[in-house]
């Protein structure tokens, strides 16, 4: 059966870590990507995970030129809206703990291209304190070769979790 995804590669964490690369996963021929992240969890419930893009010698982008903005669905409460500029950093994400699990898809668009912003738009839930889904739009301002992503956690480590890496046709 043809599909239009085409696998790259994926990373799987088997053992507490605050972070992890997937180093030469972009710049292999497509104008978009698509992510899947599955199962992530943490030590501690609630802990945003948070992503960086590397540049084209795979190290993290820490210029303040991310942009982002989510709204939060969340079934115990009224919905929140939660934007930022000139970021070093994107919050992407929320993991709870034992089966809280956060699972999201996510389409990276233009990592490949010199002369175009980098963007990322993504969709996700988990089920920390109530079912909570996330819809989230991202920007790194700047016009640069992408070659991978680092996934963060801040201090608090994830445990488990799967982010497989596919080109679009």
């Amino acid at each position: 059966m043809a599909t239009n995804l085409q696998f790259i590669k994926s990373e799987t964490i088997s053992t507490n870590t605050t972070a992890f690369d997937i180093t030469d996963c972009f710049g292999v021929g497509y104008d978009v990507y698509y992510l899947a992240f599955r199962n992530f969890n943490s030590t501690s419930g609630g802990n945003t995970i948070k992503i960086r893009f590397l540049d084209s010698s795979n190290n993290p982008i820490t210029a303040s030129e991310y942009d982002w903005a989510y709204l939060n669905l969340t079934s115990g409460s009224s919905f929140v809206e939660t934007k930022a500029v000139n970021q070093n950093i994107i919050n992407f994400g929320t993991t709870g703990t034992g089966s809280s699990l956060m699972n999201t898809s996510a389409y990276i668009y233009n990592p490949d291209d010199t002369n175009s912003f980098t963007f990322l738009s993504s969709q996700g839930a988990n089920r920390d304190t109530g079912l909570e889904g996330r819809k989230q739009i991202s920007v790194l301002s700047q016009a640069s070769v992408i070659k991978g992503i680092r996934v963060d956690s801040g201090s608090t480590n994830m445990s488990e979790g799967t982010l497989s890496v596919f080109g679009v046709k």
